[in-house]
This record gives structure tokens, C-alpha cells and sequence, in this order.
């Protein structure tokens, strides 16, 4: 456990809620393609580290209804803040009725938050 981390994940749940709120998706949408990775930080915390602090900070954030795509835009920017190379990905679900969409953070191609079969999904965008 990180307190720092932790914090500045729950720093980024508050942007994203507020992004959404005042701007609607379009605003979120330039405001997460337009935050990338700077660069490598030195002595980033790991994807995994980062996910187990992340998960802290979502039980401590005040809205327990915020959904995937909140959720993975916020832990993008947190990735990116620590200069981990992560796209926000947006997706639907293969064959699926009703419609069904989610949002999940790959590093590298691989998925490290929010859905572990990519492959059920035909990505929109990715972030």
C-alpha cells in the first residue's frame, strides 16, 4: 500500500467525475486522449502495485456507482502519470443484446484493468 498512490487515484476519480459532470463523454474523451505519458518515471510502482492501490481508492471514493469507463480513464491517467504506455480502450461486445460497451486499460496490447477476455469485445477507440 501506497498513501501516496492512493491519493492521487483518488485525485483522479474527482477529475474524471468533474470532466464528465461539466463536459459529457466528448469532453472526457479529449481530455484522457489528450493526457499521455510523459516518459519513464524512475521508480514507477508496478501495473499490478498500481492496481491493488487503485482498488483501495475506488472503495474509498464517494461514488460507488461510478462505472467502467470512469473507473478506466481515471486508472489510464494514473498509469500514464507513472509513466507506464497504457491506451484507454472503449469496446462492444461481440454479438450482444442488448448493447453492451466497456472500457478496460491495455499495456502493450495486454489487458490490466477492467476485462481480462479482450476478445469478447470489437474496440471503438482506443485512448
Amino acid at each position: 500500500m501506497n498513501p501516496m498512490v492512493i491519493l492521487r487515484a483518488l485525485c483522479y476519480l474527482c477529475v474524471i467525475q468533474t470532466c464528465i459532470w461539466f463536459k459529457g463523454f466528448a469532453g472526457l474523451y479529449r481530455y484522457v486522449r489528450n493526457k499521455r505519458t510523459v516518459g519513464r518515471v524512475a521508480n514507477r510502482p508496478s501495473l499490478k502495485t498500481l492496481v491493488s492501490n487503485f482498488h483501495l481508492a475506488r472503495h474509498l471514493y464517494p461514488n460507488p456507482r461510478a462505472k467502467c469507463l470512469h473507473l478506466a480513464a481515471a486508472y489510464g491517467l494514473l498509469s500514464r502519470h507513472y509513466g507506464w504506455p497504457v491506451d484507454v480502450v472503449i469496446g462492444v461486445a461481440r454479438l450482444s443484446r442488448p448493447f453492451f460497451a466497456h472500457a478496460w486499460v491495455e499495456c502493450d496490447g495486454k489487458a490490466v484493468y477492467g476485462v481480462f477476455d479482450a476478445s469478447k469485445y470489437v474496440v471503438l477507440d482506443r485512448l
